[in-house]
């Protein structure tokens, strides 16, 4: 009897040990265990860390995710998401706890992203199946890297001259005419189109000579180095170079009349250097999610993004089949950008004709893949081709990818240059313009509209896609859907409400002095909420539709009732108080300026309301003895206080 329990017991044992090398195994990517295959040398590897969840109260902390993002970027959700919330389980940073459980088997901690719910680290390789043993782990999987094609980035300087103007546009767009004109831009500036209020974010191998001339008047509102992690995108004798994002930035929202302009350049830009030119395998795609993070968090419209994981040579690259927008962990991360409301375009690649030569992120179904054609219109010969692992058709569209002018990387020369890396931006450009014209289309409104107003829209294919972009074509296709208006009318039942705050598809109006605000440019849409606040009055929300018609909203706002709500803290003297006919208003703040002052009765009506203060004092002669609220809203600051009347 003890002889068969103690084969039970070493049975048990090999199961469970057994048992446990296989989970622990499993949560190894296959990819990953190919590569620690391949470089059994290798000490160290770069991987991704994904985690089970978010840890607990994920309600609240979906809620609270917003706090992480700016009015911007929660402004641009809106378009996409037309009513119930804008955060998700996306949002929910990585759980701390959990980070700090890994922080002792890794040797670098490099990126978080709360997208995918994962870090990625440096870790030798004696560490991995230790912490693949660790409950909270999910999966570890080989953080890609790539190469550039080799065909991309030819290029040749060109002598600077001064070209004559063409009469038929405002501009003198020197040699970057050709590329401009193929897509019509030039029309679209001549309306005053120039990407103003839109947010794209650039992200590349570094900007090595922002001091170009065509970088003069370009509004770069922030920027940051994800391969050093710093804030100098620039060359500083740290690893990679800019040489390429140089470029790629000239070609999206360069501006020297004749020598080169970009179609958006009057955007303002982010600059993300995400890419190690002195490594082998300089592209790294948590560099890339990370940027993209950045970009949403700051309150992006579009990414431009000119690389593709063609080249691989150390087991981590995706067999065509694999490049069916589900499976590369960059284009993951990129079709969760696009949920979000960013228009992310991304060029095709160089891979040439066949079948399945486009790399990743370019296989996503919401990223738009730019391929590239001669200045004649036809497909260069490098151009990467579809279909995606799933068969739908890539690239989406087609812009100029051969001799673009563009701005040098040294000095304030110019060169010409080719590859898809370039007909992105032009066309990441061009639909900057496009969303400048009709500001409250969706990333997907617009996604649709460059497709369907292309060249060869009528009949798609592998090679060329919907065909060439028709940025004025684009406009006019999205002009019928967004041609609706809805005009708000503020009261209090009799008098018109002025500079009542309307809040509507995340855009902020004030009312005239009619009482109105006035929302033009929208769609169709159903159960859309508003809010209309006003000092001194109740918030009032409610939602309407807007069906193939404009429409006007009446909007009665009540007087504030409860007293405790008018209540604060006491920044600001009142003299005299008691008061007789006059009162006096001495703010702590001196620096304040007065704007608006309200006084209530203490059934919280409003029983004067001033705007002109061109001195403290204030005529109370007309009111009655009793208590009184005033409220005083200052430019840095709203205080209220109590006083007497008493005759």
């Amino acid at each position: 009897m003890k002889y068969l329990t103690k084969i039970f017991t070493l049975v048990f044992l090999i199961f469970f040990f057994f048992t446990a090398d296989a989970q622990i195994s499993e949560k190894l990517s296959n990819v990953l265990i190919k590569n620690i295959d391949i470089n059994k040398n290798n000490p160290e590897f770069t991987v991704w860390i994904f985690f089970t969840d978010k840890g607990s109260d994920l309600k609240s902390k979906i809620n609270t995710a917003e706090d992480n993002l700016s009015k911007r970027s929660l402004q641009r959700r809106r378009k996409l998401i037309k009513k119930g919330p804008l955060t998700d389980y996306c949002d929910i940073p990585v759980e701390e706890n959990y980070i700090k459980q890994v922080i002792p088997f890794i040797n670098k901690l490099r990126h978080q992203s709360r997208w995918l719910n994962a870090i990625s680290a440096e870790v030798s390789s004696e560490n991995l199946e230790q912490i693949a043993e660790l409950s909270i782990v999910k999966k570890i999987d080989i953080v890609r890297k790539g190469k550039y094609d080799k065909k991309d980035i030819t290029k040749n300087r060109v002598i600077s001259e001064n070209f004559i103007k063409s009469i038929m546009y405002d501009f003198n767009y020197g040699s970057s005419l050709t590329q401009l004109e193929q897509i019509n831009v030039p029309v679209v500036h001549d309306l005053g189109y120039s990407g103003n209020g839109v947010i794209i974010c650039v992200l590349d191998a570094g900007f090595n000579n922002l001091e170009h001339q065509a970088f003069t008047s370009m509004n770069i509102a922030n920027q940051w180095d994800f391969v050093n992690n710093d804030g100098n995108v620039d060359d500083e004798g740290d690893m990679g170079s800019g040489s390429h994002g140089t470029m790629t930035l000239s070609t999206i929202g360069g501006f020297y009349e004749g020598q080169l302009i970009g179609p958006a350049f009057g955007a303002t830009y982010l600059l993300a250097k995400t890419e190690n030119t002195d490594s082998e395998t300089q592209v790294e795609e948590d560099n890339w999610v990370a940027g993209a993070e950045w970009a949403d968090a700051l309150g992006v419209d579009i990414t431009s993004t000119s690389l593709g994981y063609i080249d691989f040579d150390d087991g981590t690259g995706y067999s065509p089949a694999e490049l069916d927008g589900n499976t590369a962990i960059i284009t993951i991360a990129a079709d969760i950008a696009a949920g979000k409301g960013i228009l992310v375009v991304n060029s095709a690649g160089n891979g040439g004709g066949g079948t399945t030569t486009i790399g990743a992120p370019a296989d996503g179904d919401s990223v738009l893949a730019i391929g590239a054609v001669y200045s004649d219109g036809s497909r260069t010969f490098f151009s990467s081709v579809g279909p995606t692992g799933d068969g739908r058709i890539k690239p989406e569209v087609m812009a100029m990818g051969s001799d673009v002018y563009v701005a040098d990387t040294y000095g304030n020369y110019y060169t010409t240059a080719s590859g898809t890396s370039f007909s992105c931006p032009l066309t990441a450009g061009a639909a900057a313009l496009l969303w400048e014209m009709v500001p409250n289309a969706s990333n997907m409104d617009i996604f649709e509209a460059l497709k369907m107003t292309a060249n060869n829209a009528d009949a798609p294919n592998n090679y060329y896609g919907w065909g060439i972009i028709d940025i004025y074509a684009a406009y006019e296709y999205l002009a019928q859907i967004y041609s609706y208006s809805v005009t708000f009318n503020v009261t209090d039942g009799t008098n018109p409400i002025e500079n009542a705050n309307v809040n509507f598809l995340s855009q902020d109006k004030l009312t005239n002095a009619s009482g109105q605000a006035v929302f033009s440019n929208l769609a169709s849409g159903n159960d859309i909420q508003y809010t209309v606040t006003k000092a001194g009055y109740d918030d009032y929300s409610e939602t309407l539709s807007i069906v193939e018609q404009d429409i006007t909203e009446d909007v009665i706002l009540s007087f504030i009732t409860d007293i405790d709500n008018l209540i604060s803290e006491n920044n600001t003297l009142l003299s005299p108080n008691p008061a007789d006919n006059f009162i006096k208003i001495h703010s702590i703040n001196k620096n304040d300026k007065i704007n608006e002052v309200f006084i209530y009765n203490i059934s919280g009506q409003v029983q004067r309301y001033i705007t002109d203060m061109t001195n403290s004092e204030i005529n109370i002669s007309n009111l009655i003895p009793g208590i009184y609220i005033c409220k005083i809203i200052g430019t840095k600051q709203t205080s209220v206080s109590k006083f007497i009347i008493s005759r």
